[in-house]
Parts: structure tokens; C-alpha cells; sequence
């Protein structure tokens, strides 16, 4: 790869090579890395349980491997009831999911999970219940549940686990002809015998039925190959295989009682590894593996071996163990610790290569029908077959010489193969005579190539050959033409390339060439002869992400994906493309893929994109957004890439190169794996303590809590072991939240104050690839409430409840009986006092509209019961008005009269204020005569009276008005000492409505201020008279102001009817 800067120098440099590798292979091993916590590193067997769980047999205890941390299991003198002894030698589960482990001096124990202890069988006990001795060397699950043992001094039991009894058998007893006890070393069975293999006694053949033991050996009549065996096993197709320590491995034949063996042949490198194996396993392709002490040893059919060794990443040389977990992983223990290995769909190539740091690859196809597959190096070009292996290299010593070894790109055109180096100018190879000529730069020649640092080369639908270089822009060579036409960049001409450093050089299906550079992107327009620009614009986040794009690859869609250096991935629409819009969506580093610097981009048939970086392979399907990574984990010897060192051949095989050799693969033949992981709950705290592990070997899956259990964790883990960083988990607590809680990457979850009740806590987890176990784990967790809120405690709630209900009735009852008599005497004394209430009221209400002299109402009494009847009046002037008819009836108008007695301060002047005050009160009597018991009688003010006839027609008021005059004239007022005297008065009135077409533009205050103006017209004019305004008619607009103010104009033009007891009406002074 190549970073920002001077990216020429780097080109001459092309960073550090790369450690290589391996031989060519298709597996991939590693060291595991949580190796180094092992209670000690020489692991005898590695063992997976029912759950998943990962387990490690040492020397010196026993581990669990949860994908994050190892549980260690070792014995404790202290305590009874840790593992028996810390030289374990083997591990398996039973039919009901019980783990058994046998030890070297400690006999046999079973792992007992809930309580994380062991429970144990030793020697010297009855017979029955008891081993035949601690030192047990092997340990095998028959198909019937029975577990056979094998010990140290020759002898085996059987465990019946119906009723736990075991059944032993001596070998010398039951072979009188053995001179000596052999350790046991593996036990197998089939139909009808039990294999056991021992060392130093040969095979033993134990029919199950009659007990009958048969033993094969290295002197006998069917000559054993070696009498040390370590292992015996039976493979798929019912082949017994048999290792030893000295003479490798064998087939035994039993049909024909014969021994097929291999050893190894330092002289042969398909050979077995070493004579002294130690484990054999079959994989899930059915392929057999042995652990040796030189390497691990893959059998063929055809009787030849593949080895891989501490050079190939393995831990150490000896392999001890062999296991393969679902998901294809391959686990060994070795004397060094774990290694972890996983068969890799790429074929790694390193050897033989011209050079390590690729460049680019091509495909050229011979007269004769041959493909061969060029690979560009910076010391020279590599020929492969159609197989990938390597057939020539041409450098500057082979034949035909390169001029420059540091080709930096090629391109084939059938027989013929175009290359461009950095210094030596563009190449051309004709396949068939292997000739090569050059086309360099000749400042005497314009036609000659720009400059001779090539580093991209294009041949386009028409055979036209663009040639992109590192400062001397981009050259085209029309095909069968003579020289090449320059594009370059022109400063002021914003048509021009952009920049002369090409980095990149593509077509698009419309067949327009793009030119990549180290400055954006450049779209040739074949008419004009120029380019169209796009480059990334720091303050548009919608443009092209980064300066420097190196590669392109436009889809069946018409949208052009661009791999740039920093910027990531960018995907240009068809829209935008056909229009040159700089809008880009970007992927990078942020949101999903592992590198934003992109080199390469090539589509598979399933319209996948795969992208190389320096972090390694990207598959990218633009439809679903999905995105799987490949690199060191994955099986790549190195995750850094180059960039232009991507390519797809005729057959579909993909090429990638970097400085550490390349990469081929066919990416159909890459499946995601549909192994979901198993997931376990590992833990549980309370606070900090830990109160709970191995959840999954429960039956019930609950958990009780208590009300002091008010923080609680639980830690999960996806027993799957690819990368167990990338697995990802979300849970839910039913009965709290409905929801899935996402936690990453995180696998824990944590609650506190839990109210009382039921719950599920449910966990799912995905693997590194992202498949999910919608299943996943469940466990039920009850949580009781504190004592004070159980269904006792609420009990005797609910008893103490009811007695004090129960009291406080009775009492209830009690107060009430009395309450009862005394509300009775309080609503008698209330009503007493509550009438002479009313009565008070009565009369004060009945003072607040009386005037205290005279015993007539007042204002207050007017201003409170008048509103009701000029309502009642205006409801009737509506109805006239709406039947248009004459106010011909006698109960619509209110005739408002205002009287005052003449010169009534002489008589208080005269004959004092008492005297005055008796005829006040002698005006009441007046009034009472004349007008009706209906009508208001007010006393107004001073020695003036209101009178309010209610209800009448206003043709009466001159009559009542005459009435009451005469009435007050001809009375004799009698006061103090026996002296009567006369009084006048003068009377003013008008009527309510004044208007009656319009009845509510004076009110009834303003008809009684019209009424008190007549009243000083007649007092003004002749005492003794009174003076009357009755109809009006008038369209002024402030009505009250003009009867004031116009009062004669109004009379004398008829719109105002004036009646009065003057007779001459000019005599009437209103001013």
C-alpha cells in the first residue's frame, strides 16, 4: 500500500517486506493467545463439552475456556471437595451431560457444576465401589453409557452407570502369557470388541460378550508393528488405526488380521512427521490428523501426509491433541500451550515469486490457447498456470531481461502482456516468442510516452491503450498507431487533468475513460478531448471523500464505486454520475468497514464488492449493506494490501497482492458459516460476590433473590471461538421491559431494586459474522418481597385490619346515638335562632330601601327592582314592533314623576325643621291616595318625591299629574300647636320608552333626568304646574343631548309631544 506524501518514494521503497509464511496451504494456525494463563502449558487433551464450553487437560489441573477467560479447576489439599489431583489425564461427557476426569493419583472424579465441586472414586474401597487403582492412564464412553478405565499397571474396569458399580479386569489373569504390566494408553470399541491400546503389551481385543481377550503383538503370528501404542482409534469408515511411539502409524485389517503402516522418511516430505504420535482425529470432512512430536500430519487417501510445523504458526512441534469445534476450528494442544488453526478458503503464495511485493496482476492467453497469470513485483514479473503455480520468472538476469525490475503494473491483451515499470518505461511481451520491446520517453520525440514511471495501464473497448503515469499524466495509444497523444495538466485550464501523477486508469460501460490521480477524479470527454473534474471538497461532506482515488469498478447499475486513500469506499449514483454531480455516499471506518484506504475493488458473480485495504479483504454487498472482513484472524498471512494489486481472472479466481506475496481464491467458494453459537450464562454476582456459575447445567434455570439482593450482574458469553471479540449480545428482562437492551459487544447486564415478582432474563448473541442465536439463553428469576410484604404479613394486616374496622364502628355507632340527641337540640335551637335571623334581615333589608322619615322607598329600593320591569316593557315594545301593530295597550309604558314642594325652605325657616318634617311625612298619605298600590312612591331627596306608575299608558300622565297637584293644594298640613298650612308643588314627568320606536336608546336613569328637566321647566316657569315630555321622535345620534339641548326646537317641530298645565305654552322656560 501506499500512503499520503511522496508517493514516489515510497513506490521505490515499497515499505518493509512482509514475514513470510508457509508453504502453500489452505490452513491456518496460530498460537492461542490465552495460552499463557494455563496453569501450566503442556496440554494433554483439549475437550469440548454439550454447552460449548472449551476444556484444557494439564499436567497441572484442569481449565474452562469461555472465549474470554479460563476457570481453573486444581486441587486443594484444604478442601475436600476440589479435584482429586492436578495431573489429570483425561476428560469426557456421559450421555447425561456429566463431565468425568481421570488423574494420574487421584482416580476418578465427576464434575458436579451447580456447586462447582468434585465428587470422587479411589482405590481401596469395596470392590464394586472402588477403582483398582488412582493412577488411571485412559478413560472411554461406551455406546451402552458404560466408561471404561485404563490404568497405569495394565488392568481396566468397566463403570455400569445404572447402579454405579464397576467391573474389573486383570490382564495377567486373564493372559497368563504377559510378563509385565503396560499402561493402558487408549481404549476403543466397535460392534463386538473393546480395543485397548497399551505400551508395551501391543493391542488387546476384549470381546464383549464372552469376555475373551485376545492380544496382538510385535512377535506374534500376525506381527504387530510396534508394541508401544499410544492410541487406538476408529474411524468413520470402521478402519481401526493404531500410533505408537517408535514406529509411527498403522491400519489394522481385522478380517484379514493384517497391518498397514507408515513411518516417517526424513528422505520423503509427504512422509508422517515422526514416528512417535501421539493422538489421531477425524475432522468433519472426514480427514484424519496426527498429532506427533515433529508436527500435525494431514492423511490423504493415496498414503501421503501433509505436515505443518512451528514454522507454519503453530505453538510448538509436539501435538499432543487434536480437537475440531462446530464452527471448524481446529484446536491443539501442544507441549507450548494451545494452537488455534482454521482452514482458509485463500491459497497463500509466497515462494518463488520474482517478488514478494506485488504490484498487479494480469491474464494473456498463447496462440496455442494457454492462460497464463502475470504477476507484477518490484523485482520483476512472475508467470503462473491457470493453477497458480509458479512456471517463470523474468528479472534482470533471465531471459528476455527486463531494462527495470520494479514493475509497477500490466495488462494483458491476448499474447500480448503490457507493462509499466517505475524508471524503464512502458514494456511490451509477446507470449508466444517470449520478445519484449519498450516504448520509453524521448524528449526529441513528442509522440514518445511522457515520461517512463508508469503506473497504470488500461486497454479499452477499441484496443486503444491509455497509459497512466507518475508525472507525466496520461498517454494514449491508438490502436495500430504510431505514437502517443499527451494529457496534462494545464495550469489556468480547468478542463485539463487535473494533475500529471496517475494512479489509476478505468472505463466505464458508456466506454468514457476515468482517470484516477492524486488530486480527485477525471472523466475524459472523447469529443472535446478534455476532462470533466471532480475532487473532494473539504466543506461539501456530500463530495468526493478524499483527494486520491486509486481504484474504480462501475456495476450493472451504471454506478461507479471509488476505492480512495483515507476517504473509504465511495458509491456514486447513476443520477449523479450522468450529471457529474459531486455527491457520493461514503463507507469507511466509521460506519462498517475495518480501513478507510481502499486499493482495490473487484465483483464476484453474486455482485459482491471485494475491497482490499490495509486492514485486510472486504466483502461488501452493496444490496443489503453487509459486510464480512477477512484478515489475519481469518486466515490471511498479512491484513496489508497494495494498492492496483487486485484482480479477477477469466475463471472467476480473485488475486490480491501485498508486500507479503499474494492471495488467489475462487469467492464462491467462501460460505458464512450457519453455525449459530451456543450461549451461556458464566455468572452471577450479588454485589460483588458471585453466587451462581454453569446456569446452563441447571434444570429449573431460576434464580430467587431476596429484598436484600438489591444489585444483582449477570456475564454471558457466545461459545463461539473465532474471534470472540466481534461476538455481539442484546437481552431482555420480561416483566420489567418488553424491549431488547443492545449491548455490542458487551456481555454483561446488571439490575437493581427489582420490585418483587416474576421474570425472564432472555440473551441472544451473534458470532464474529454476525449470526444471531435468536434462541438463546433463558432463566427464570423470582424475586420475593421483604417480610412485611408477604401474603402472611398481608394476612395479619388484613385480621389487625378488620378488628380496628371493627372497633371504630362500635365506636362510630356510639358517638353517633349521641351525636344523634344533640344534633336533634342544635336543629331546634338553630331553627329558633335561624327564624329570628330571618326576621332581622326582613327588617333591615326592609330599612336599607326605606326613607327612615317618611316610611317611602328610597333609591337603593329603586335601583333594585326597577331593572325587571323595564325589561318586562321592552319585551312587550319587541312584540308590538314584530306584529307591527299600535301601542294600543294600557300596561306598556313606566311614567316617571318627579315632584317638589314650592318654597318648602320657607316653611322650614319659618316654622322650623320639625314642621317641615311633619309635612314630608303628611306627602306620604298624599301619594298613597293618588297613585295605586303598584306604583313606586320614593322620596327622592330633600322635599322632592318619584313616583313610579308602572304599567300604564302614557296618555294618563297628564291626569295623574293634574290629580296629584290638586291633591297637594287643597290639603291642609297641620303642624306643631295646632296650625294648618297650605303647600304647592310643581311636578315634571316623562314616560320609558321616550322612543318608542327605538325603546332602549334611553334608558330609564336618562327618562327620569328628561323627567327632572320638566321639573325645573315648571318651577321656572309658574310654580304650582306641572310640565310633561311624552313621545319622541329623532334621529340625532346622541338622543338625551338633543331633548336637553333642542328641547324647544323639538317641541316646536312636533318630534318632541309636550303636555303641562300652563296654557300657554311660550311660557314655559326651559333655561
Amino acid at each position: 500500500m501506499f500512503k499520503n506524501g511522496m508517493i514516489w518514494v515510497v513506490l521505490s521503497v515499497f515499505f518493509s517486506i512482509g514475514i513470510s509464511a508457509s508453504e502453500r496451504t489452505f490452513f491456518s494456525f496460530t498460537p492461542a493467545n490465552f495460552s499463557k494463563q494455563l496453569s501450566q502449558k503442556t496440554v494433554r487433551q483439549v475437550y469440548q463439552d454439550s454447552t460449548g464450553y472449551l476444556w484444557f487437560v494439564t499436567q497441572e489441573g484442569l481449565s474452562r475456556y469461555d472465549g474470554y477467560q479460563l476457570l481453573k479447576f486444581v486441587h486443594d489439599p484444604r478442601d475436600p471437595s476440589s479435584i482429586s489431583s492436578d495431573n489429570v489425564r483425561s476428560i469426557l461427557e456421559d450421555n447425561q451431560k456429566r463431565l468425568w476426569i481421570v488423574t494420574d493419583g487421584g482416580g476418578l472424579n465427576r464434575f458436579e457444576p451447580l456447586s462447582q465441586t468434585f465428587t470422587k472414586w479411589r482405590a481401596g474401597g469395596e470392590k464394586s465401589q472402588s477403582i483398582i487403582s488412582d493412577h488411571i492412564r485412559s478413560m472411554y464412553l461406551a455406546s451402552d453409557g458404560a466408561i471404561w478405565l485404563g490404568y497405569n499397571n495394565g488392568s481396566f474396569s468397566r463403570l455400569n452407570q445404572n447402579d454405579m458399580k464397576f467391573e474389573h479386569f486383570n490382564t495377567r489373569e486373564l493372559l497368563p502369557e504377559l510378563t509385565k504390566n503396560a499402561f493402558v494408553t487408549s481404549i476403543a470399541e466397535d460392534k463386538h470388541n473393546i480395543w485397548l491400546a497399551t505400551d508395551g503389551n501391543g493391542l488387546l481385543q476384549l470381546n464383549k460378550d464372552t469376555y475373551q481377550l485376545r492380544r496382538y503383538f510385535k512377535g506374534g503370528i500376525f506381527p504387530l508393528f510396534s508394541d508401544r501404542l499410544t492410541k487406538v482409534f476408529i474411524d468413520n469408515q470402521k478402519r481401526i488405526w493404531l500410533t505408537s511411539y517408535d514406529a509411527g502409524i498403522s491400519i489394522f485389517e481385522v478380517e484379514k488380521n493384517t497391518f498397514s503402516a507408515w513411518r516417517h522418511d526424513p528422505r520423503k516430505i509427504r512422509s508422517i512427521a515422526s514416528d512417535l504420535v501421539h493422538t489421531v482425529y477425524q475432522d468433519h470432512h472426514q480427514r484424519l490428523w496426527f498429532g506427533t512430536e515433529g508436527g500435525l500430519s494431514l492423511f490423504d487417501e493415496n498414503g501421503g501426509f501433509t505436515t505443518f510445523k512451528k514454522n507454519n504458526g503453530m505453538s510448538d512441534n509436539k501435538i499432543l491433541s487434536i480437537l475440531q469445534d462446530p464452527s471448524g476450528i481446529m484446536w491443539l494442544g501442544t507441549y507450548s500451550g494451545i494452537t488455534k488453526g482454521i482452514e482458509v478458503p485463500f491459497e497463500q503464495i509466497d515462494k518463488g515469486l520474482a517478488s514478494k511485493i506485488v504490484l498487479g496482476f494480469a491474464e494473456t492467453t498463447s496462440s496455442k490457447g494457454e492462460r497464463t497469470i502475470w504477476v507484477a513485483g518490484y523485482d520483476g514479473l512472475t508467470q503462473l498456470d491457470s493453477a497458480g503455480q509458479v512456471q517463470n520468472v523474468l528479472n534482470a538476469q533471465s531471459v528476455p531481461a527486463l531494462n527495470d525490475t520494479r514493475v509497477m503494473t500490466v495488462s494483458g491483451d491476448k499474447h500480448i502482456l503490457w507493462f509499466g515499470t517505475r524508471g524503464g518505461g512502458l514494456g511490451r511481451l509477446n507470449v508466444d516468442t517470449m520478445e519484449v520491446d519498450y516504448l520509453v520517453h524521448d524528449p526529441n520525440n513528442s509522440a514518445s510516452l511522457s515520461f517512463d514511471g508508469v503506473t497504470s495501464i488500461h486497454l479499452d473497448q477499441d484496443k486503444n491503450l491509455w497509459v497512466g503515469t507518475f508525472g507525466g499524466g496520461l498517454n494514449l495509444l491508438k490502436h495500430n498507431g504510431n505514437g502517443f497523444a499527451h494529457f496534462r495538466e494545464q495550469h489556468g485550464d480547468l478542463r485539463s487533468l487535473n494533475h500529471d501523477r496517475v494512479v489509476a486508469v478505468s472505463e466505464l460501460l458508456d466506454g468514457r475513460i476515468i482517470v484516477g490521480t492524486i488530486k480527485g477524479i477525471n472523466i475524459f470527454n472523447p469529443t472535446s478531448l478534455d476532462f470533466d473534474r471532480i475532487e473532494h471538497e473539504p466543506d461539501n461532506v456530500d463530495s468526493l471523500s478524499a483527494p486520491m482515488a486509486w481504484a474504480f469498478y462501475q456495476d450493472d447499475a451504471e454506478q461507479l464505486w471509488v476505492g480512495t486513500q483515507g476517504g473509504g469506499l465511495n458509491q456514486w449514483r447513476k443520477k449523479d454520475l450522468k450529471a457529474l454531480n459531486n455527491h457520493f455516499s461514503r463507507y469507511n471506518s466509521v460506519n462498517g468497514l475495518p480501513s478507510s484506504h481502499i486499493y482495490s475493488i473487484q465483483a464476484d458473480e453474486m455482485d459482491n464488492l471485494w475491497l482490499s485495504s490495509t486492514a485486510g479483504l472486504s466483502r461488501f454487498n452493496p444490496a443489503t449493506g453487509k459486510i464480512r472482513h477477512f484478515d489475519s484472524s481469518q486466515g490471511l498471512n498479512d491484513s496489508e494490501f497494495n494498492f492496483g494489486a487486485g484482480f479477477t481472472d477469466s475463471q472467476g479466481v480473485m488475486y490480491f497482492g501485498g508486500n507479503f506475496g499474494f492471495v488467489r481464491f475462487q469467492p464462491n467458494e467462501i460460505k458464512d458459516s450457519k453455525t449459530v453459537p451456543p450461549v451461556v450464562l458464566v455468572r452471577i454476582k450479588k454485589l460483588n460476590e458471585e453466587v451462581g456459575v454453569d446456569i446452563q447445567y441447571q434444570e429449573q434455570h431460576e434464580i430467587v433473590l431476596n429484598y436484600l439482593d438489591y444489585y444483582i450482574s449477570f456475564e454471558f458469553a457466545a461459545l463461539d471461538f473465532n474471534a470472540p471479540e466481534l461476538n455481539e449480545y442484546r437481552y431482555k428482562l420480561e416483566g420489567l421491559d418488553p424491549n431488547w437492551v443492545e449491548l455490542g459487544h458487551a456481555r454483561l447486564a446488571s439490575f437493581s431494586n427489582l420490585p418483587p415478582g416474576k421474570y425472564v432474563l432472555k440473551v441472544q448473541a451473534s458470532n464474529h459474522l454476525g449470526l444471531w442465536n435468536s434462541e438463546g439463553v433463558a432463566l427464570q428469576i423470582r424475586v420475593l418481597p421483604p417480610p412485611w410484604r408477604t401474603w402472611w404479613a398481608y394476612s395479619v394486616y388484613a385480621i389487625l385490619l378488620i378488628v380496628i374496622v371493627l372497633d371504630v364502628i362500635r365506636r362510630y355507632r356510639l358517638k353517633q346515638q349521641r351525636a344523634s340527641q344533640h344534633l336533634i337540640d342544635l336543629e331546634e335551637k338553630v331553627e329558633e335562632r335561624t327564624t329570628d335571623l330571618r326576621l332581622v334581615n326582613e327588617k333591615l333589608e326592609q330599612i336599607s330601601f326605606t326613607d327612615p322619615l317618611t316610611g317611602l322607598k328610597n333609591r337603593r329600593y329603586l335601583t333594585q327592582h326597577l331593572d325587571n320591569d323595564v325589561e318586562l316593557i321592552l319585551a312587550k315594545h319587541r312584540e308590538y314592533s314584530l306584529n307591527q301593530s299600535q301601542l294600543a295597550s294600557k300596561d306598556a309604558d313606566l311614567i316617571f314623576f318627579l315632584m317638589d314642594l314650592d318654597h318648602f325652605k320657607q316653611v322650614n325657616d319659618k316654622y322650623g325643621h320639625s314642621a317641615g318634617d311633619a309635612v314630608l311625612v303628611a306627602v306620604k298619605s298624599i301619594l298613597e291616595t293618588v297613585f295605586r298600590d303598584t306604583d313606586y312612591l320614593l322620596r327622592w331627596g330633600g322635599e322632592e318625591f318619584l313616583i313610579v306608575a308602572r304599567f300604564v299608558d302614557r296618555s294618563s300622565a297628564a291626569t295623574l299629574a293634574e290629580r296629584l297637584r290638586c291633591a297637594i293644594q287643597a290639603h291642609r298640613f297641620n303642624i306643631e300647636d295646632n296650625t294648618a298650612i297650605n303647600v304647592t308643588c310643581s311636578i315634571g314627568f316623562s314616560v320609558f320608552p321616550l322612543l318608542s320606536n327605538q325603546p332602549t336608546v334611553l334608558n330609564w336613569e336618562r327618562t327620569i333626568d328628561v323627567a327632572d328637566l320638566c321639573l325645573y321647566a315648571a318651577k321656572k316657569s309658574n310654580r304650582n304646574t306641572w310640565v310633561g315630555l311624552l313621545d319622541l321622535t329623532c334621529d340625532e345620534q346622541d338622543v338625551f343631548s338633543a331633548v336637553v339641548d333642542k328641547t324647544e326646537q323639538l317641541i316646536q317641530s312636533g318630534q318632541l309631544t309636550l303636555v303641562s298645565s300652563i296654557s300657554d305654552i311660550n311660557n314655559i322656560r326651559w333655561r
